[in-house]
């Protein structure tokens, strides 16, 4: 995976946002729809129950979800090694 892409579970939803409304997202995982928004910029990560509802009505999957905060401390702990 290129070291600025998605981790894969972000990657799903994004698909499936391409062919669902972000509304229809929001209502099925019993969140608001800013809180749909911040998933799929990679601010934050669905909780643990909103992952089980995103598995179970999307296939996508629970875990490899990763906030753009986490990204960018593995992106900074990389350089530091390197």
């Amino acid at each position: 995976m290129a070291p600025n892409a998605p981790p894969d579970s972000r990657r799903a939803l994004l698909r499936i946002l391409q062919l669902t409304r972000r509304e229809y997202v929001a209502a099925r995982c019993r969140v608001s729809l800013p809180c749909v928004s911040r998933w799929a910029s990679g601010r934050n990560a669905p909780s643990v129950e909103a992952r089980k509802l995103l598995f179970s009505n999307y296939g996508i999957p629970i875990d490899g979800w990763r906030t753009a905060r986490e990204a960018a401390l593995e992106k900074l702990d990389r350089r530091l090694r390197s």
